[in-house]
């Protein structure tokens, strides 16, 4: 079994990847991102 602090930390990885890569400046605004379902702004308006 996971913890949930090993599942954050894998979730936030993933999330942070376009950002290193400097494709984006923050998780929300990668399109395929996963981590668009953890904001309240909707995809108009990123």
């Amino acid at each position: 079994m996971f913890s949930n602090k090993f599942i954050d930390q894998k979730v936030d990885y993933i999330h942070n990847n376009p950002v290193e890569a400097r494709i984006v400046q923050e998780p929300y605004q990668y399109i395929y991102s996963s981590a668009n379902e953890f904001t309240d702004l909707k995809l108009s308006e990123l």
